[in-house]
Protein backbone atom coordinates (compact mmCIF):
# COMPACT_ATOMS: atom_id res chain seq x y z
CA UNK A 1 0.00 0.00 0.00
CA UNK A 2 1.09 3.27 -1.17
CA UNK A 3 2.04 5.52 2.19
CA UNK A 4 0.77 9.38 0.90
CA UNK A 5 3.79 12.02 2.30
CA UNK A 6 1.75 15.40 2.40
CA UNK A 7 2.90 16.95 5.73
CA UNK A 8 6.46 17.92 6.48
CA UNK A 9 6.65 16.27 9.40
CA UNK A 10 6.78 13.29 7.16
CA UNK A 11 9.53 14.22 5.16
CA UNK A 12 11.16 15.49 7.98
CA UNK A 13 11.16 11.55 9.42
CA UNK A 14 12.45 10.19 6.25
CA UNK A 15 15.47 12.70 6.18
CA UNK A 16 16.31 12.39 9.50
CA UNK A 17 16.28 8.14 8.67
CA UNK A 18 18.85 8.66 5.82
CA UNK A 19 20.93 11.24 8.30
CA UNK A 20 20.81 8.24 10.80
CA UNK A 21 21.51 5.55 8.33
CA UNK A 22 24.65 7.95 7.15
CA UNK A 23 25.71 8.08 10.70
CA UNK A 24 25.07 11.42 11.75
CA UNK A 25 24.85 11.34 15.75
CA UNK A 26 22.97 14.81 16.12
CA UNK A 27 20.29 13.34 13.18
CA UNK A 28 17.56 15.23 15.35
CA UNK A 29 19.46 18.73 15.85
CA UNK A 30 20.92 17.94 11.86
CA UNK A 31 17.70 17.62 10.33
CA UNK A 32 15.66 20.61 12.71
CA UNK A 33 18.65 22.98 11.57
CA UNK A 34 18.23 22.12 7.81
CA UNK A 35 14.83 22.29 7.73
CA UNK A 36 15.20 26.18 9.73
CA UNK A 37 17.43 27.54 7.09
CA UNK A 38 16.24 25.65 3.72
CA UNK A 39 12.49 27.16 5.07
CA UNK A 40 14.16 30.63 5.96
CA UNK A 41 12.03 30.48 9.47
CA UNK A 42 12.96 31.07 13.25
CA UNK A 43 13.08 28.22 15.14
CA UNK A 44 10.80 28.74 17.44
CA UNK A 45 8.39 27.98 14.43
CA UNK A 46 10.04 24.75 13.72
CA UNK A 47 6.92 22.60 15.56
CA UNK A 48 4.39 24.72 14.12
CA UNK A 49 5.53 23.94 10.28
CA UNK A 50 6.22 20.32 10.86
CA UNK A 51 1.94 20.39 11.01
CA UNK A 52 2.11 22.05 7.81
CA UNK A 53 1.48 20.75 3.77
CA UNK A 54 4.80 20.41 2.45
CA UNK A 55 5.74 23.67 0.21
CA UNK A 56 7.63 22.01 -3.00
CA UNK A 57 10.28 24.74 -3.76
CA UNK A 58 11.09 24.58 0.02
CA UNK A 59 11.64 20.77 0.27
CA UNK A 60 13.69 20.83 -3.06
CA UNK A 61 16.53 22.84 -0.91
CA UNK A 62 15.82 20.99 2.16
CA UNK A 63 16.47 17.66 0.19
CA UNK A 64 19.77 19.15 -1.50
CA UNK A 65 20.79 20.04 2.19
CA UNK A 66 20.48 16.80 3.50
CA UNK A 67 22.50 14.94 0.41
CA UNK A 68 24.73 17.49 0.81
CA UNK A 69 25.26 16.55 4.50
CA UNK A 70 25.62 12.92 3.86
CA UNK A 71 28.38 13.71 1.54
CA UNK A 72 30.36 14.63 4.67
CA UNK A 73 29.43 18.71 4.75
CA UNK A 74 29.43 19.89 7.89
CA UNK A 75 25.97 21.17 9.29
CA UNK A 76 28.23 24.92 9.92
CA UNK A 77 28.74 24.93 6.53
CA UNK A 78 25.22 24.18 5.48
CA UNK A 79 23.78 26.80 7.23
CA UNK A 80 26.60 29.29 7.25
CA UNK A 81 26.89 29.71 11.16
CA UNK A 82 28.09 27.95 14.48
CA UNK A 83 26.88 29.17 18.21
CA UNK A 84 30.44 29.73 20.50
CA UNK A 85 29.48 31.20 23.68
CA UNK A 86 26.93 33.21 23.45
CA UNK A 87 26.74 34.23 19.64
CA UNK A 88 26.44 32.23 16.82
CA UNK A 89 29.39 33.10 14.27
CA UNK A 90 29.93 32.80 10.17
CA UNK A 91 32.23 30.02 9.39
CA UNK A 92 33.26 28.45 6.08
CA UNK A 93 35.90 26.50 4.70
CA UNK A 94 38.89 29.08 5.67
CA UNK A 95 38.41 28.60 9.24
CA UNK A 96 37.93 25.83 11.69
CA UNK A 97 34.58 25.07 13.33
CA UNK A 98 34.30 27.14 16.90
CA UNK A 99 34.40 24.45 19.27
CA UNK A 100 32.83 23.34 22.34
CA UNK A 101 35.68 22.99 24.57
CA UNK A 102 37.28 26.71 23.21
CA UNK A 103 34.69 28.05 24.92
CA UNK A 104 37.36 27.41 28.33
CA UNK A 105 39.46 29.85 26.89
CA UNK A 106 36.55 32.50 27.20
CA UNK A 107 35.65 31.69 30.64
CA UNK A 108 39.20 32.04 31.92
CA UNK A 109 40.31 34.49 29.93
CA UNK A 110 37.25 36.71 31.03
CA UNK A 111 38.48 36.98 34.80
CA UNK A 112 41.45 39.28 33.77
CA UNK A 113 39.43 41.71 30.91
CA UNK A 114 39.28 45.30 32.26
CA UNK A 115 38.11 48.42 30.63
CA UNK A 116 40.77 49.77 28.47
CA UNK A 117 42.45 46.44 28.74
CA UNK A 118 44.43 45.41 25.21
CA UNK A 119 43.16 41.98 24.16
CA UNK A 120 45.14 40.00 20.94
CA UNK A 121 43.75 36.40 19.81
CA UNK A 122 46.44 34.96 17.53
CA UNK A 123 45.41 32.55 14.70
CA UNK A 124 41.82 33.54 15.62
CA UNK A 125 40.55 32.23 12.81
CA UNK A 126 36.54 33.19 12.66
CA UNK A 127 37.39 35.35 15.48
CA UNK A 128 34.89 33.46 17.95
CA UNK A 129 37.40 33.56 21.31
CA UNK A 130 38.28 36.98 21.07
CA UNK A 131 34.77 38.10 20.10
CA UNK A 132 33.29 36.23 22.62
CA UNK A 133 35.79 37.74 24.81
CA UNK A 134 34.58 41.36 24.06
CA UNK A 135 31.00 40.11 24.48
CA UNK A 136 32.01 39.79 28.28
CA UNK A 137 33.73 43.45 28.55
CA UNK A 138 32.95 45.62 25.46
CA UNK A 139 35.79 48.32 27.06
CA UNK A 140 38.77 46.20 26.14
CA UNK A 141 40.87 46.47 22.68
CA UNK A 142 40.68 44.09 20.82
CA UNK A 143 43.03 42.86 17.83
CA UNK A 144 42.09 39.65 15.77
CA UNK A 145 45.45 38.21 14.24
CA UNK A 146 45.81 35.61 11.52
CA UNK A 147 48.36 34.45 8.82
CA UNK A 148 45.41 33.43 6.58
CA UNK A 149 44.07 36.36 4.48
CA UNK A 150 41.08 34.54 3.81
CA UNK A 151 40.43 33.80 7.57
CA UNK A 152 40.94 37.79 8.11
CA UNK A 153 37.76 37.99 6.11
CA UNK A 154 35.60 35.83 7.95
CA UNK A 155 36.36 37.26 11.22
CA UNK A 156 35.77 40.77 9.94
CA UNK A 157 32.03 39.45 9.15
CA UNK A 158 31.39 38.24 12.33
CA UNK A 159 32.68 41.47 13.99
CA UNK A 160 30.41 43.56 11.94
CA UNK A 161 27.85 41.08 12.66
CA UNK A 162 28.37 41.68 16.25
CA UNK A 163 29.21 45.28 15.96
CA UNK A 164 32.07 45.06 17.71
CA UNK A 165 34.84 47.17 16.87
CA UNK A 166 38.58 45.47 16.41
CA UNK A 167 41.97 45.92 14.81
CA UNK A 168 42.82 43.16 12.37
CA UNK A 169 46.05 42.08 11.56
CA UNK A 170 47.06 39.35 8.94
CA UNK A 171 50.26 37.93 10.77
CA UNK A 172 52.39 34.85 10.70
CA UNK A 173 52.11 34.82 14.36
CA UNK A 174 53.98 37.67 16.15
CA UNK A 175 55.70 38.82 12.83
CA UNK A 176 53.33 41.97 12.28
CA UNK A 177 52.65 42.25 15.86
CA UNK A 178 54.11 45.61 17.17
CA UNK A 179 52.00 46.25 20.60
CA UNK A 180 52.22 45.01 24.13
CA UNK A 181 48.84 43.36 25.10
CA UNK A 182 47.62 42.54 29.08
CA UNK A 183 45.70 39.50 27.65
CA UNK A 184 46.59 37.02 24.78
CA UNK A 185 45.02 33.88 23.88
CA UNK A 186 45.69 31.76 21.21
CA UNK A 187 44.53 28.37 19.74
CA UNK A 188 46.86 26.84 17.76
CA UNK A 189 47.32 23.88 15.34
CA UNK A 190 47.93 21.21 18.01
CA UNK A 191 46.83 18.18 15.83
CA UNK A 192 50.22 16.03 14.94
CA UNK A 193 51.07 15.08 11.17
CA UNK A 194 50.19 10.91 11.82
CA UNK A 195 46.66 11.71 13.55
CA UNK A 196 45.27 13.86 10.55
CA UNK A 197 44.08 10.35 9.16
CA UNK A 198 42.07 9.54 12.02
CA UNK A 199 40.12 12.78 12.22
CA UNK A 200 35.80 12.77 11.00
CA UNK A 201 35.99 12.69 7.14
CA UNK A 202 33.78 15.93 7.46
CA UNK A 203 37.04 18.01 9.42
CA UNK A 204 39.75 16.35 6.62
CA UNK A 205 37.47 17.56 4.09
CA UNK A 206 36.18 20.73 4.72
CA UNK A 207 38.96 22.94 7.50
CA UNK A 208 41.92 23.72 6.61
CA UNK A 209 44.53 21.28 8.03
CA UNK A 210 46.91 24.63 8.12
CA UNK A 211 44.41 25.57 11.37
CA UNK A 212 44.45 21.73 12.26
CA UNK A 213 48.38 20.46 12.60
CA UNK A 214 51.12 21.29 14.76
CA UNK A 215 53.77 19.51 12.99
CA UNK A 216 55.40 15.66 13.72
CA UNK A 217 54.33 15.97 17.80
CA UNK A 218 51.64 18.65 17.62
CA UNK A 219 52.87 21.26 18.80
CA UNK A 220 55.55 23.17 17.15
CA UNK A 221 53.59 26.19 16.41
CA UNK A 222 52.77 26.27 20.60
CA UNK A 223 56.44 26.01 21.28
CA UNK A 224 57.43 28.83 18.54
CA UNK A 225 54.52 30.43 20.50
CA UNK A 226 56.00 30.03 23.78
CA UNK A 227 59.54 31.16 22.77
CA UNK A 228 58.45 34.60 22.24
CA UNK A 229 55.19 35.86 23.48
CA UNK A 230 56.53 37.05 26.66
CA UNK A 231 57.76 40.20 24.45
CA UNK A 232 54.32 40.81 23.70
CA UNK A 233 52.77 40.76 27.35
CA UNK A 234 52.50 43.60 29.48
CA UNK A 235 54.19 43.65 32.80
CA UNK A 236 52.21 41.61 34.37
CA UNK A 237 50.08 40.19 31.89
CA UNK A 238 48.26 37.01 31.16
CA UNK A 239 48.51 34.02 28.02
CA UNK A 240 46.37 31.45 27.88
CA UNK A 241 46.29 28.48 24.97
CA UNK A 242 44.44 25.36 24.19
CA UNK A 243 46.51 22.30 23.92
CA UNK A 244 45.49 18.37 22.95
CA UNK A 245 45.13 15.42 25.35
CA UNK A 246 48.70 14.01 26.21
CA UNK A 247 50.52 17.01 25.60
CA UNK A 248 50.53 18.57 28.91
CA UNK A 249 53.69 17.29 30.02
CA UNK A 250 55.77 18.34 27.19
CA UNK A 251 53.83 22.05 28.19
CA UNK A 252 54.75 22.11 31.46
CA UNK A 253 58.70 21.17 30.83
CA UNK A 254 58.63 23.67 27.79
CA UNK A 255 57.16 26.58 30.14
CA UNK A 256 59.68 25.67 32.90
CA UNK A 257 62.38 26.07 30.86
CA UNK A 258 61.31 29.00 29.67
CA UNK A 259 61.46 30.34 33.78
CA UNK A 260 57.57 30.41 33.48
CA UNK A 261 56.42 29.49 36.93
CA UNK A 262 53.39 31.12 37.29
CA UNK A 263 50.44 28.95 35.43
CA UNK A 264 47.26 27.03 36.25
CA UNK A 265 45.44 24.45 33.95
CA UNK A 266 42.63 23.66 33.71
CA UNK A 267 40.10 20.47 32.01
CA UNK A 268 37.50 20.47 29.67
CA UNK A 269 34.13 18.37 30.08
CA UNK A 270 36.21 15.53 29.59
CA UNK A 271 38.95 15.27 31.51
CA UNK A 272 41.02 16.32 29.50
CA UNK A 273 43.73 18.89 30.34
CA UNK A 274 42.74 21.53 27.35
CA UNK A 275 43.61 25.11 28.25
CA UNK A 276 47.14 26.53 30.14
CA UNK A 277 46.51 30.30 31.88
CA UNK A 278 50.47 31.58 32.40
CA UNK A 279 51.22 34.96 33.14
CA UNK A 280 54.37 36.82 33.63
CA UNK A 281 55.88 36.59 36.67
CA UNK A 282 58.54 33.90 37.79
CA UNK A 283 59.90 33.14 41.07
CA UNK A 284 62.73 35.59 40.48
CA UNK A 285 60.63 38.08 39.37
CA UNK A 286 58.80 39.79 36.35
CA UNK A 287 60.38 38.58 32.91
Amino acid sequence: MRILVTKNSDIIAIQKQRLIEYGDDNSESSVRKLFIFSHDIKREEYAYYMTLPIIESKIVNFFALVDRRIKGEPISHLIGNRYFWKDQFYVNRSVLDPRPESELIVEIGKKFLFDGGKVLDVGAGSGCIGLSLKRENPNINLTLSDISKPAIMVMKRNAKMLKMNCEFINSNMFKNIKDRFDLIVCNLPYIKISQLISLPQEVILFEPHQALIGGKNGLALIFDFLDIVSFYLSRRGVFIIEIGAHQLDLIIKKLNDLNYQNYNVFNDTNGISRTVCVQKVTVNGII
